[in-house]
């Protein structure tokens, strides 16, 4: 469901690539029994068979550096949120996508602080398709009647 809901937000990735994790090496097993039991035209509909998975090399766990150092920003994250309530799954969500946002807003590129008109390029530039720190537009706050009859809703 992870990666279907992964797919659902960025599309098909032509690559993934994990650690060797045995739930990860079972689910890549179980994809690909899936799509060897089912018909061609049907797998392509369902899934993309042409989706490679790239594990680590087994006892090389520096190889996953750079996306294990992108977990603990989104476990940080996290941590602040944890002020000994339990999470509603409403909350959680929105700390994840709160998350998912810091960590896309992130510089990819090098930029010299000695430039002010070059922006540092962010994974936000390709996912929004604008630069995240353009002005958002602030819409008027409906009438409260309103607000709370769309909440009710």
């Amino acid at each position: 469901m992870a990666i279907h809901r992964f797919i659902g937000r960025r599309g098909w990735p032509s690559e993934i690539f994990s650690d060797n994790g045995t739930n990860l090496r079972g689910a890549s097993k179980e994809i690909a029994n899936t799509v060897r039991e089912i018909g061609a035209d049907c797998a392509d509909e369902m899934t993309n068979a042409r989706t490679r998975w790239t594990f680590n090399p087994p006892a090389a766990p520096h190889m996953g550096g750079v996306w294990e150092r992108l977990v603990r920003s989104v476990k940080e994250v996290l941590a602040v949120m944890d002020d000994g309530k339990q999470l509603t799954d409403e909350i959680l969500q929105t700390a994840l996508v709160e998350a998912e946002d810091i960590i896309n807003s992130r510089p990819l590129i090098y930029n010299s602080q000695q430039s002010e008109d070059a922006e540092a390029l962010t994974p936000n530039h390709f996912l929004r398709g604008v630069s995240p720190n353009q002005p958002n537009e602030i819409l008027p706050a409906p009438p409260l009647d309103v607000a709370l009859r769309d909440a009710f809703q």
